[in-house]
């Protein structure tokens, strides 16, 4: 019986090994196509799209199934896809694309992180992501949904590590000091929310 157990342990972790290994190749691939427009953006769409499922199933089901540490889905694959469809939106906005282009590429580099830990989701730049996408939607005047963007990129802000250490550790005159230094995530916080503000204010 417990022969049993180790081979069908060894075969997950051959299985989960082997699915490691294909999706970083097809990351590096798509990286690849983006970077030298090797082939067209809805094929690199496509398989973004299947990596992010298929990573998402290995990262679920990591809890259920005795997988070792180190063949187990690194945070790393989910920045790879977000930061992807953030080139790829770089790219685009260089060449003056439609809005509604780059709004689904940031949409879609956003989604990837949003349900990732706080550490994944600082490390993938999610507010800055966030805070651009609400320009995009500004200058559409799609205000109701440049809202919603702020909004999220607040959030995101004010959940970080860091932030919480700020508002913690500091005290009110220190906190003041903060709102003026651009290497505090306090600036970055009080930047973003002046944003919003101007907008809440412009619908009125």
């Amino acid at each position: 019986f417990r022969s049993d157990n180790e081979r069908f342990d060894q075969k997950v972790r051959l299985a989960w090994s082997i699915t490691e290994t294909t999706i970083s190749n097809a990351l590096t691939a798509a990286r690849s196509a983006v970077d030298n427009a090797a082939c067209t953006w809805a094929e690199v769409d496509s398989a973004l799209t299947e990596c992010h499922a298929l990573t998402k199933i290995l990262d679920v089901s990591r809890e259920q199934t005795a997988v070792p540490e180190e063949s187990r889905t690194t945070p790393s694959t989910f920045l790879k896809i977000s930061n992807i469809y953030w080139s790829q939106f770089l790219r685009c906005k260089e060449t003056s694309s439609e809005p509604s282009e780059l709004s689904t590429l940031l949409k879609s580099s956003t989604r990837v992180l949003e349900d990732r830990s706080e550490p994944e989701r600082q490390a993938g730049f999610l507010a800055v992501k966030f805070e651009k996408l609400a320009s995009v939607y500004m200058g559409v005047q799609r205000l109701d949904k440049a809202s919603q963007a702020l909004r999220d990129a607040i959030a995101t802000h004010a959940s970080s590590r860091a932030f919480q250490e700020v508002i913690k550790t500091d005290s009110s005159q220190s906190l003041r000091c903060s709102w003026e230094n651009d290497a505090s995530p306090i600036f970055a916080f009080g930047k973003t929310l002046a944003a919003y503000v101007r907008l809440c204010l412009s619908l009125y």
